[in-house]
Order: C-alpha cells, then sequence, then structure tokens
C-alpha cells in the first residue's frame, strides 16, 4: 500500500511539473505594440499586434529578446490590422511557421498597401509593395489595398500561394507570365474590381470566387480536368482553346465562351484573337514558294468572320527570314518577330503571307515580265519559252508574269496580257 502511494505521489508530482512548463511556455507579456511568447529558447514569438500604426516595422528585437518568429494570427485583430498601410519585414524574422501560416496572417490588413523587405532577409522579398520568397520564385501576398490596377506576374514565379490575392481592391487586371504555375488551393477570391484574368499555358488547379465585374478569363490549353473551378462570377466570358477541357468545363456549367486560338493542324500556323465557335480558319498555298527564288513559304490566311486584329503565328526553322504581306502582286514588309520556332506578328486583316530569306523586295508592273517598262507581245514569248524550259525569268518577272494572280505561272497568265494588248480586258 505505500508503494502506491509513494508511486501515486511521484506521478502527481510529474504531471504538475508538466503542467507548470505549458503554462510559463504559454504566458503572454505585452511588449511594445505586441503580445509575445517567450519561447523556452529565450526568444519571443510576436502574437498579436496591439498597436494603432500606418506603419508597422516588425522589430528584430525587443527588451533584448530576439524575435524568432511572427505568429499566423498575429494580425487578426481587426481593430489595430484595419489601420495598417506598410509592413516592414527585417533581417531575421520568420512569418509563421512555413509559407502556408501567411495564407491567413494579413487578411484583416484591408488598408495594407505595401510591403517592405530588409535586402539581408534570407527568407522573403518584396517587389512592386508585393511579397514573395527569396528568390522570387512564390508569390506570397499581394497587398488588399495595393494601388496597382494591372499587374503582370514574372516569368520566374512558379508558384503562387493560396489566397495571395485574396480581397483586393484595385486590381482590375492579372496577367500570368509564366508558362507554368503551381497554385494554391483557392487562388483569386473576393476581388471586386477585377475584369480580367490571363492564366497560364499550363497550371495544376485553381478557383475563382466572388468577382462580379470579372468579364474576361483566358484559360491556358494545358488544364488537367477537374482542376479549374469558377464560382459567382456572373459576367464571366471564358477564352478557351478548342477541344480543351476549359471548354468542356464551360459547356458543362453553361458559362459563355469564345475560342482564343484557331490553329490549323497541317501547317502549324495559329491565329489567336477572339472567335465564336463558328469561327472556321482557311489555308491554301498560293505556290509562291514553287516559281519565286528565297521564298520559303507562302500562305492565304482567311476567317469566315470579323475582328478587329488578330495575332498569326507561322512555323518557320529558319530565324534569318523575313515576313511579307503579298497584295495586288506587291510585297509589304510586315513587322514580326522570331519566338519558338515561329514567326509572329499582329495584323487587322487576313491575306498572303510570304516567307523569304534576304530583305530585297522585288520591282516589277503587272505583265512587264522582261521588265523594260512595257507590256508588249515580247512578254508573252518570254512567259511561253519559260513554261516550255527554253528561257528563264528573273523574280520580279516571275511575279510580274503572274496576271491573274493566283501565284501559279501557267499558260492562262500569257492568255490574259494577249488580251489585254487586244483592249479585251
Amino acid at each position: 500500500m505505500k508503494i502506491f502511494k509513494r508511486i501515486l505521489v511521484s506521478m502527481l508530482v510529474f504531471i504538475l511539473m508538466l503542467s507548470s512548463i505549458q503554462i510559463s511556455a504559454s504566458v503572454l507579456v505585452t511588449m511594445g505594440e505586441y503580445s509575445t511568447i517567450i519561447n523556452e529558447d529565450n526568444t519571443i514569438t510576436l502574437e498579436k499586434y496591439i498597436g494603432n500604426e500606418k506603419k508597422v516595422i516588425i522589430p528584430n528585437e525587443i527588451d533584448g529578446y530576439k524575435v524568432k518568429n511572427v505568429f499566423r494570427a498575429c494580425f487578426q485583430d481587426k481593430a489595430h490590422a484595419e489601420n495598417i498601410e506598410k509592413i516592414f519585414i527585417p533581417s531575421g524574422v520568420l512569418l509563421g511557421e512555413d509559407f502556408s501560416d501567411i495564407c491567413i496572417m494579413f487578411e484583416k490588413c484591408t488598408n495594407l498597401k505595401e510591403f517592405e523587405v530588409d535586402a539581408n532577409n534570407q527568407n522573403y522579398s518584396s517587389q512592386d509593395g508585393i511579397l514573395f520568397n527569396k528568390e522570387g520564385t512564390s508569390l506570397l501576398s499581394f497587398p488588399q489595398a495595393s494601388e496597382l490596377e494591372k499587374y503582370t506576374i514574372s516569368q520566374t514565379v512558379s508558384f503562387i500561394i493560396s489566397m495571395a490575392f485574396d480581397k483586393n481592391q484595385n486590381l482590375k487586371s492579372i496577367d500570368f507570365g509564366g508558362d507554368s504555375i503551381s497554385f494554391g488551393a483557392t487562388m483569386i477570391r473576393h476581388m471586386q474590381s477585377l475584369e480580367r484574368i490571363v492564366f497560364p499555358e499550363n497550371m495544376d488547379g485553381v478557383q475563382i470566387v466572388d468577382c462580379p465585374k470579372l468579364a474576361n478569363a483566358y484559360i491556358g490549353k494545358n488544364v488537367p480536368k477537374g482542376i479549374f473551378d469558377i464560382r459567382d462570377c456572373p459576367n464571366v466570358t471564358l477564352h478557351v482553346y478548342k477541344g480543351s477541357t476549359a471548354e468542356q468545363y464551360a459547356i458543362e456549367k453553361n458559362i459563355p465562351y469564345v475560342y482564343r486560338c484557331i490553329e490549323d493542324e497541317a501547317t502549324g500556323i495559329k491565329v489567336e484573337g477572339q472567335f465564336d465557335k463558328n469561327t472556321k480558319l482557311t489555308i491554301e498555298k498560293p505556290g509562291l514558294d514553287e516559281f519565286i527564288e528565297g521564298v520559303n513559304a507562302a500562305y492565304t490566311l482567311s476567317l469566315n468572320a470579323e475582328f478587329d486584329s488578330v495575332d498569326i503565328s507561322i512555323p518557320c526553322a529558319d530565324a534569318t527570314n523575313f515576313v511579307y504581306r503579298y497584295e495586288n502582286n506587291e510585297y509589304t514588309k510586315v513587322n514580326s518577330v522570331y519566338e519558338d520556332g515561329c514567326y509572329k506578328f499582329t495584323v487587322s486583316k487576313l491575306g498572303t503571307y510570304v516567307i523569304k530569306t534576304g530583305d530585297n523586295v522585288p520591282k516589277y508592273s503587272l505583265g512587264d515580265v522582261d521588265g523594260d517598262g512595257i507590256v508588249a507581245v515580247k512578254d508573252v514569248t518570254y512567259i511561253q519559252l519559260h513554261l516550255a524550259n527554253l528561257g528563264s525569268l528573273t523574280d520580279e518577272g516571275k511575279i510580274a508574269a503572274d496576271y491573274d494572280k493566283d501565284g501559279n505561272l501557267t499558260v492562262k497568265d500569257a492568255t490574259y496580257i494577249q488580251l489585254y494588248l487586244a483592249n479585251l480586258l
């Protein structure tokens, strides 16, 4: 019996010792503008902000205690948090235990305009007042009251933390610049000013919730089924790729949608813009590459729909060419760029486009095959000799000989010139 009592007393003493440790570890101590917890390693955790400053400078230490980290609910008291317009993060402080704590840390800071991070901080950085990880590859928090109305995310960003844009008041347009981005579980919520959002080609899932002004959402081509969701956005139109999971989603949810790109599988040519479901792209080869030296490819493009402007992408393995518009037997150089193995340019109307080596543009007059300034019977003879392989024409002569402008040099062209000379055309 005595042994049992001793064991019981020892257990009670042990329990009391544990309780005293737990109690002492959770005691809140007010230091400056914070309620703090003193940790066993003699550092402190900022448990609750109780100040009223517009610019909050998170301290590296208080009263000789080094600040280890900021508790995830530190800025959750609305009465104090809603005054904050700027937060400075010093070199040695952690926000929460990991990045996931940042999801809710600043949600009550409704007037927060910007973050600023000490350059020596090894965990975080700031750009344009936005909070990132040190490397700038993860976007952690976009201030709710940031004055930015348009924002294009850097291509270096590969991860967006959950709720990073939550309740932002001023953003009207977001463009995700990278080819592939990973999103948190809920990423775009309660953004009352958002009108336009452009997602990358590849992403692993995103939700858009309660964005009443959102009018246009551009969804990437490679979005796995079941990971994209949009709710409480009554005015949205989805811009999707034909045959994509985003198109299937729009059909299932009865959400208005348009095509953002039409691609010709045979040539790989893409036309990007805004097209309804009945829009068709027609591509013909005028044959210019068969009889004009230096022409590597030529295509005539047409759409059965009206448009203001479209972006064209034509594949070509050679980056040293130039793009021309071919119209009425004349070349007009097109302002294009070469990216990802394609020539890309923007036009307000479609037509025939030629990819040609060199920037020399042939000079000629229609029917004047020999280029002497006069359309005569001998020009017809030159065409006939060329077609019989008894002579050859210059590039300018070949174009001038194509009287019907179909991109092919035939006997018909010689006949048309004869009719012209006889005043029958």
